[in-house]
C-alpha cells in the first residue's frame, strides 16, 4: 500500500554562487527578452500562460517583467530593480536592463584579477564622468528642446511610439492627440484621463470633458446642470459596526426598511434632494432600494465609476469626497457644479461631465482587443510622462545611437588623459582602470549594435564628430529613415537615469559572492 500520510522536508538552505552556469544561462534569456523588444526595429514577445493557455503579445518591459516567472534569487533582484526604475521613470528600462546584464557578464570575468570593489568604483566614477558629459555644453550631440516648437516635442514622441510593432502604423496620428492632450493639460498631468473602447486605433480622439462609461437606463435628453455630490464609499447597506459572528441571514420584504443602515442612507436621500442636488456618483454600489428613492426624488445617480475615476471627477466639479451618511456636517461647500449629458460614440452611451472652472481631458484610446489596449495604453502615458519631464529638464540626446557613439569616443579619450589623476584617486592601477574604462566604452559601442537588430560582423559602425554612420549610409543615424517624421530624439533626464541605474545594479551584483534562498 501507498503511505498517503503528509511528509514534511526539513527546512534547508541553498547557496547559489553567482558565477554558476544556470545563472549564466538565466541572464542571457532575460537578455534576450530585452533586445528582442529594443530600438526602432524590436519585435513582440509572445507569452503563454501554462494555466490557462492565454497567449499575450507585448513589447513592454514593465508587462514582459509582470508575466514571467523567475526562481532564481540573483535574477529576482535584477527585474525587481528594472521593475521600480519603469515605475519611476517609465521609458528607458530596456537600455538599463541590456546595459547591465552586458557589464555583469563582462566583470564577472574579472573579479579572479581585480577586486570586486575596485570594479564598482571606478564604473561609479565613469558613471559621474559620463553623465557630467552629457549635460556639459561640449557634448556633441546635446540639444535644448525648443519648448515652443511643437515639431520638437512630436518627434520625442515618435521617437518612442515607433519603437514598438503594434503602433508603428498609427504612430503618426497618435503622437498628435498624445501632443494635443499634453497641450491642453500642461498646469497638471492629472487632468488628463485615458479611457478605452473597442474599435479601429485610427478613431481614437481626444475629448474635452469627463467620459464615464454608462450602463444604467436612466437617461434623459439634453444637459443637466446643477450641483454634484460624490460618495466614496458603498452604498449597498452594509453595517460593518456589529460582530462578524452575530451576521444572520433575514429574508425580507421590498417595503421593509426596518434595518439602522438602510433607513440613514434613506434620510441621506431625503437630505439631498432638500439641498437640491441634481446627480449622486457613488464609487462603489447603491442598494437597489435607495435607487429606487433617488428616481422617486428625481435625483439622478451613477454607480461603481471606481476610486481614479472618483478623484478625476471630484477634481474637475470641487465636490468633495463625502463617506457618511450623517447630514448635519453637510454644507454648500462639498457639492460641486458640473453639467452633465449623454454621448453616443460607436454605438455605447457615455456621460459627459463639464465644467467651466476646470478642465479635464480624456483621451479615448480606441482599440481591437486587451492586450493591445494595454500595450498601447503603457506606450500613451510613458509618452506623456516624457513630455512632462522635459518641461522641467528641457534637453535632449540625439537618438539612434549617436549619443552611445558620442559617449564612446568621449571614454576612451577622457580615459587615456585621465589615468594617472583616476589611479591615484582610487588608489589602483592604471592597467586596472584602462580594463574596466574599455569594458563600459565596448559595451556601449555594442548597445548601437543591439538598437539596429545587426552583428558586429555584418556593419561598419563610424562615430564622426559625435554621430554614428551605419556601412555606406550618408545619413546618421538619428536622423535616417526609419522615422519619417524628423530626428530621433531622446530625453536627457531619462538615458541619464537610466545609465545610473544600469551601473547600479551590475554594482550591485558582481560585488555579491552568494545568494541565499531558504527551501522548506
Amino acid at each position: 500500500m501507498t503511505d498517503r500520510s503528509c511528509r514534511f522536508s526539513e527546512s534547508k538552505i541553498v547557496f547559489h554562487p553567482f558565477e554558476s552556469k544556470e545563472t549564466i544561462k538565466s541572464l542571457d534569456t532575460i537578455l534576450q527578452l530585452l533586445t528582442c523588444c529594443f530600438g526602432p526595429y524590436s519585435r513582440l514577445n509572445a507569452f503563454q500562460n501554462v494555466n490557462g493557455g492565454k497567449v499575450t503579445l507585448t513589447s513592454s518591459l514593465a508587462r514582459t517583467l509582470k508575466l514571467i516567472s523567475i526562481a532564481r534569487p540573483e535574477i529576482r533582484v535584477l527585474t525587481s530593480i528594472l521593475n521600480g526604475y519603469c515605475n519611476t521613470y517609465k521609458e528607458g528600462g530596456h537600455f538599463a536592463g541590456i546595459l547591465s546584464i552586458q557589464l555583469i557578464k563582462s566583470c564577472l570575468q574579472l573579479r579572479k584579477e581585480i577586486h570586486p570593489k575596485l570594479i564598482c568604483d571606478v564604473l561609479e566614477l565613469l558613471n559621474v564622468e559620463c553623465s557630467s558629459y552629457l549635460k556639459s555644453e561640449i557634448c556633441k550631440t546635446k540639444r535644448k528642446l525648443d519648448l515652443t516648437s511643437i515639431s520638437h516635442f512630436k518627434n520625442v514622441i515618435n521617437s518612442i511610439l515607433l519603437t514598438k510593432p503594434l503602433v508603428k502604423s498609427y504612430a503618426d496620428r497618435l503622437s498628435t492627440i498624445l501632443l494635443e492632450a499634453f497641450i491642453k493639460t500642461l498646469d497638471d498631468s492629472q487632468n488628463l484621463i485615458f479611457a478605452t473602447e473597442r474599435g479601429l486605433l485610427k478613431d481614437s480622439r481626444l475629448l474635452n470633458g469627463l467620459y464615464i462609461r454608462y450602463h444604467g437606463c436612466n437617461k434623459f435628453e439634453g444637459s443637466l446642470d446643477g450641483k454634484i455630490v460624490i460618495f466614496n464609499e458603498s452604498m449597498s447597506g452594509d453595517d460593518f459596526s456589529q460582530n462578524f459572528q452575530t451576521l444572520k441571514l433575514i429574508k425580507t420584504s421590498d417595503k421593509d426598511t426596518n434595518f439602522p443602515m438602510l433607513n440613514k442612507m434613506l434620510l441621506f436621500v431625503a437630505h439631498l434632494k432638500e439641498m437640491d442636488i441634481k446627480a449622486l456618483f457613488c464609487q462603489k454600489v447603491i442598494h437597489p432600494f435607495v435607487k429606487r428613492r433617488l428616481i422617486e426624488k428625481g435625483i439622478f445617480f451613477v454607480e461603481r465609476i471606481g476610486i481614479e475615476m472618483t478623484n478625476s471627477l471630484s477634481k474637475l466639479t470641487g465636490a468633495k469626497l463625502i463617506s457618511s451618511f450623517e447630514t448635519s456636517y453637510l454644507e454648500e461647500e462639498d457639492f460641486g457644479i458640473g453639467s452633465i449629458s449623454f454621448e453616443e460614440i460607436n454605438h455605447k452611451f457615455y456621460l459627459t461631465i463639464k465644467c467651466t472652472k476646470s478642465s479635464i481631458h480624456t483621451f479615448l484610446l480606441i482599440t481591437n482587443d486587451d492586450d493591445e489596449e494595454d500595450e498601447i495604453l503603457t506606450l500613451l502615458k510613458n509618452g506623456d510622462f516624457c513630455l512632462r519631464t522635459l518641461l522641467q529638464v528641457p534637453f535632449v540626446l540625439c537618438g539612434g545611437g549617436c549619443w552611445l557613439g558620442d559617449l564612446h569616443n568621449f571614454l576612451n579619450e577622457k580615459a587615456r588623459s585621465n589615468f594617472k589623476e583616476w589611479s591615484l584617486k582610487l588608489n589602483c592601477k592604471a592597467q586596472h582602470l584602462q580594463i574596466i574604462a574599455n569594458i563600459l566604452s565596448d559595451n556601449l559601442k555594442r548597445m548601437i549594435y543591439i538598437l539596429h537588430k545587426t552583428q558586429k560582423n555584418y556593419i561598419d559602425v563610424r562615430i564622426n564628430d559625435g554621430h554614428v554612420f551605419l556601412d555606406e549610409n550618408k545619413s546618421c543615424c538619428c536622423s535616417n529613415s526609419t522615422n519619417t517624421s524628423g530626428i530621433v530624439l531622446d530625453c536627457l533626464h531619462i538615458v541619464e537615469n537610466s545609465l545610473k541605474c544600469a551601473i547600479n545594479m551590475c554594482n550591485l551584483l558582481i560585488s555579491t559572492n552568494f545568494f541565499i534562498e531558504g527551501q522548506v
